[in-house]
C-alpha cells in the first residue's frame, strides 16, 4: 500500500544518515539534528528526481519506484499528488536550509548549483504515466528499445505491438 512505499521510500537514504552519525563521531564533533533533519528532506528530494528520471527503466525491471507506488494509487493522478508530496517537502527543505549557519548553507548551495550545471536538471520533470506496465513491458519485450523489432511489430512508446 502506499502507505509502506512512503515508508521505504523515506528510508532508502538512511545510509546516508549514517555515514554522516559516524562520521561526526570519528571527528568527535557534535551532532547537528537541525542538519540531519534538512539533509533528510535533500536526500529524498534527490531520491524522488531520481524515481522519476529512472521510472520507465523501473517499471521495465519491476523495480521500486515512488512515482510506480503513486500510479498504482492514484492512476492517471498519480503526478499531481506526487509533486503534492515534493512541494510539501520543498516547503520543509527550505523552512530547514534558513536556520543552517551562513556558512553551512553557502557550501550546500554552491554543491547545488553545481549539480544542477552538470545534470542540466532545473526543473522538476515527470515522465509519461505509465498505466499499465504489464503491457508496456510486454511491448518492450516484443520491439526491444527501439520500439521496432520487425516489419509486423510497429510500437510507439506505449502501445501494445500489433
Amino acid at each position: 500500500d502506499l502507505k509502506e512505499a512512503l515508508w521505504a521510500s523515506e528510508n532508502k537514504s538512511f545510509d546516508y544518515r549514517l555515514l554522516h552519525r559516524l562520521l561526526c563521531q570519528l571527528e568527535k564533533k557534535p551532532y547537528n539534528e537541525e542538519l540531519f533533519q534538512f539533509m533528510f528532506f535533500n536526500e529524498h528530494l534527490v531520491d524522488i528526481a531520481d524515481d522519476l528520471f529512472d521510472y520507465e527503466t523501473d517499471v521495465e525491471k519491476n523495480s521500486f519506484n515512488i512515482l510506480r507506488c503513486y500510479v498504482k494509487e492514484y492512476g492517471s493522478k498519480a503526478a499531481v499528488h506526487l509533486a503534492d508530496r515534493i512541494g510539501q517537502f520543498e516547503i520543509k527543505y527550505e523552512r530547514l536550509l534558513k536556520k543552517l549557519p551562513k556558512q553551512l548553507r553557502l557550501s550546500h548551495w554552491k554543491t547545488e548549483v553545481k549539480a544542477m550545471q552538470l545534470s542540466k536538471a532545473t526543473k522538476w520533470t515527470f515522465p509519461d504515466l505509465i498505466l499499465d506496465e504489464m503491457a508496456y513491458r510486454l511491448d518492450i519485450k516484443n520491439c526491444g528499445d527501439n520500439g521496432r523489432k520487425s516489419d509486423k511489430c510497429y510500437c510507439t512508446q506505449w502501445d501494445i505491438c500489433v
